[in-house]
């Protein structure tokens, strides 16, 4: 399981180089968790906001982490966890303008689907969607529509189609809609 919440290493024996609100992750069996593992943002990126993770296995078992990070923009960071020592190294950062709320999903093949919400400065949320293979994008789906696109989550289907679910909002009101990504589909 992965979360979000305050940490400040001046209250630990052994702190970890991060501050402010920042990634953690415990693995849960048989009612006990075993101690938190830093996921979060380091080193230059230490005193980023991390906020809203998502978690994901790949076919190989591989845990991968996204989540929204206030450092140098907001941003969409994604990290995995290295088997041997069990922490987690940060790939790669998606989007160009304000990112938020990333949501990561197991596809076929060894691949990863990562959805997010972004908003350029001036003009709506766009959704985007990425099919990545080790973390690395194959090929990315914006979503755009005149209202705001917010919380995409992305999925395969059992017959092998992308689609993705997302909150339409606008000054009336918010709906959910279902849509197949024609991108993504095409070139898979």
């Amino acid at each position: 399981i992965v979360g979000s919440y305050d940490y400040h290493p001046q209250l630990f024996r052994n702190p970890v180089d991060a501050g402010q609100p920042t990634i953690f992750a415990s693995r849960f069996s048989s009612n006990e968790a075993s101690p938190a593992v830093l996921v979060g943002a380091t080193g230059n990126l230490r005193y980023a906001i991390d906020l809203f993770p998502s978690c994901a296995l790949d076919a190989e078992g591989v845990l991968w982490c996204a989540w929204d990070c206030s450092e140098p923009h907001r941003t969409i960071q994604l990290a995995r966890r290295n088997a041997g020592d069990g922490s987690f190294k940060a790939v790669t950062s998606f989007g160009r303008a304000i990112c938020s709320t990333p949501e990561l999903s197991t596809a076929t093949n060894g691949h990863l689907l990562l959805a997010w919400s972004e908003h350029a400065a001036v003009g709506r949320w766009q959704g985007k969607v990425a099919l990545l293979k080790e973390g690395r994008p194959l090929n990315t789906e914006t979503l755009i529509e005149n209202v705001d696109i917010l919380f995409p989550q992305a999925q395969q289907s059992p017959n092998g189609q992308f689609w993705v679910v997302y909150e339409r909002s606008d000054s009336e009101g918010a709906l959910l809609a279902l849509r197949k990504l024609d991108v993504l589909n095409e070139h898979h």
